[in-house]
């Protein structure tokens, strides 16, 4: 799910908190380089616990700290306990990944220990792009006999689902159900909200959760663009259809086992059927006044109603290499089945782009993936680069940026140069914390003159 269905914000594309988290994030990648490698990984708790560094990394001590009073300061009031980051540009680290934690496992007595590496957060809406992945590979595999401009009823068949067939009458195709533009209404609402929370350890399938769209609000395919994880609950279904295998099958053969990615799992139903407690960073989520009202720790809860658009989890460090291998090689993609995701959909009208720059928004959704041209988004939201003045020299390297907030029960942004190969991962344990800004404001100022080095 995302955070404008748990926790009323508007959608997180349009979020002016999102906004402003670009305007700091761009500050660091200004003017890194092209580089990969290991990585320096420090990690604080309640007590200072940075591992010993070289003469050219002790930025990352300052950095740390930082980070630090941030959690200090806002864990009391957000839920928020934990935070980590992982960034990777020129100038820092002998250019290779750098890996930052800061916080406590919990906030209870018994979860006061430092974050570790393998600790997992939930990535949100960034496992879409995984879903995509897999879909565009059965596409280019003429085993399967199936395309991207396949109708859904062609796959989802009315004797196997007969009670999707209302919701799926206009008959998108797979290609508009991945970009947004299927038309098919929302089935993220406050019904399927109640039934999560008053069943937090029950598994249901992808059917299950789809049919609290409403048919009756649904559009005709490709006459708009709106966002909705029913469309990626849809792909879930669809990759079963055509391998006969689950979507975890198909996205740990394809992606999780060939890069490596150690702590990178797909979760089908409760967290805790394939992760030990120990490695679940805990999830604390403010669940508003039509629920409870109160802060609630959703860490073991059933990822079910996810399915297909947000049940990873992951740390920042193996999202760091899955998305500089989605964007810079051909390990995941050939290069035209990343033409294929990266076919762009103006999200204010639904017609297809060329680049976000062509986007009134300056925004532009690919299969799974979103671009921004980073001056027109902050200027079509009425913000000003006056006060960055490095982000405005460098305007011009930010024409097409990756960036996607994932937020489920965590929140986790990722972002990507494609001018200057740099990359930075940030998620905390709480959606409703204080917002990335307020710690990207010092961290990532303080980064961008390590990286101009």
């Amino acid at each position: 799910m995302n955070s404008k269905t748990i926790l009323k914000l508007s959608n997180p594309f349009f979020d002016i908190l999102s906004i402003l988290l670009i305007l700091y994030l761009v500050t660091l990648l200004s003017g890194c380089n092209n580089n990969a490698g290991g990585t320096n990984t420090t990690n604080t708790g309640n007590t200072s616990n940075i591992n010993k560094q070289t003469s050219n990394n002790l930025p990352q001590k300052d950095i740390q700290k930082l980070a630090d009073d941030f959690v200090t300061k806002y864990k009391s009031e957000s839920g928020l306990s934990a935070i980590s980051i992982t960034a990777q540009c020129n100038g820092m680290n002998n250019n290779q990944p750098v890996t930052i934690f800061s916080g406590t496992f919990g906030h209870e007595s018994q979860y006061q220990r430092p974050i570790k590496n393998d600790d997992l957060w939930s990535i949100g809406s960034n496992s879409k792009a995984f879903t995509a992945i897999v879909l565009i590979k059965l596409a280019s595999n003429l085993q399967y006999k199936f395309s991207l401009d396949d109708h859904i009823q062609q796959w989802i068949t009315k004797d196997k689902y007969p009670n999707l067939q209302n919701l799926l009458r206009y008959n998108p195709t797979v290609r508009q159900i991945l970009n947004m533009t299927s038309g098919i209404a929302d089935g993220n609402n406050r019904n399927s909200l109640l039934y999560w929370f008053n069943n937090p350890y029950t598994y249901k399938d992808p059917a299950f959760w789809i049919s609290f769209a409403n048919p009756e609000s649904n559009a005709q395919p490709g006459t708009q663009w709106h966002y909705t994880d029913t469309n990626y609950q849809i792909a879930d279904i669809l990759v079963q259809q055509v391998t006969g295998n689950s979507l975890m099958s198909e996205i740990n053969q394809r992606i999780i086992t060939p890069l490596g990615l150690k702590n990178t799992v797909y979760i089908f139903d409760k967290t805790t059927d394939l992760v030990s407690r120990d490695r679940l960073v805990h999830t604390y989520t403010q669940l508003g006044n039509h629920f409870y009202n109160r802060i609630v720790d959703v860490y073991d809860w059933s990822l079910s109603n996810n399915a297909g658009a947000g049940s990873i989890l992951a740390n920042t460090e193996d999202m760091n290499t899955f998305y500089r291998k989605l964007f810079t090689t051909n390990e995941i993609l050939t290069p035209q089945e990343f033409k294929e995701m990266n076919t762009l959909m103006n999200i204010d009208t639904g017609k297809y782009v060329k680049s976000p720059s062509d986007s009134k928004s300056g925004m532009a959704y690919g299969l799974g993936i979103l671009e921004y041209n980073l001056n027109n988004v902050i200027t079509s939201q009425g913000g000003s680069l006056a006060p960055y003045p490095n982000l405005q020299k460098n305007i011009a390297n930010y024409n097409d940026v990756y960036f996607y907030p994932g937020a489920t029960t965590m929140l986790f942004d990722q972002i990507y140069n494609t001018k200057t190969n740099a990359s930075l991962m940030v998620t905390y344990n709480s959606p409703s914390g204080p917002g990335e800004l307020t710690l990207a404001l010092p961290i990532l100022d303080y980064m961008d003159k390590v990286c101009h080095k």
